[in-house]
């Protein structure tokens, strides 16, 4: 899965949870605190694992519209 936020491709869930950490921006809109570290890679794959297909299809329309409402 590739996730792309605000124009930056993130081909992996350790470079997802490295950008986390690095970007103020990404930890503003995730709701995350400034002083602690992103969740840990795995969470995310665990995340999405516990989803099903149909689920993820219907989340990711969403969350593209959340990010363009709030930076676009």
């Amino acid at each position: 899965m590739v996730v792309e936020f605000n124009g930056v491709n993130i081909p992996s869930d350790p470079e997802l949870e490295n950008q986390i950490n690095d970007r103020l921006s990404f930890k503003k809109f995730l709701g995350l605190s400034f002083s602690k570290p992103s969740p840990d890679h795995s969470t995310f794959s665990r995340f999405r694992s516990r989803l099903s297909k149909a689920s993820m299809e219907q989340i990711h329309p969403v969350t593209n519209c959340d990010i363009s409402d709030r930076y676009f």
